[in-house]
């Protein structure tokens, strides 16, 4: 498996690979950082197994990490999926 270098963003550009900016993202949608750290651990192969040539894409970030909490916690997942929601549209209100 491949080492995760880049994330390709929903407007085309690119940003370097963050753990950190996905555990983040799973807190800020309400769960506790130990959680955040076991999703983290499950997302992580799932999105090696995706990268093309260490390259990664939000969405797909986005994606895994929705499914592997649905499976954890519903009601997480959705309030993860609102945050996303609400990031995008703050970051790109057009």
């Amino acid at each position: 498996m491949q080492d995760l270098v880049s994330v390709r963003k929903f407007d085309g550009s690119s940003e370097p690979f963050s753990a950190q900016k996905i555990k983040k993202s799973i807190v800020a949608a309400g769960g506790s950082e130990g959680l955040a750290e076991d999703v983290f651990a499950a997302v992580y192969p799932k999105l090696q197994g995706r990268a093309s040539r260490g390259m990664i894409t939000s969405w797909a970030i986005k994606e895994e990490v929705a499914l592997v909490l649905k499976e954890r916690d519903e009601s997480l997942a959705r309030s993860y999926e609102e945050y996303s929601k609400h990031q995008k549209r703050f970051l790109n209100p057009f």
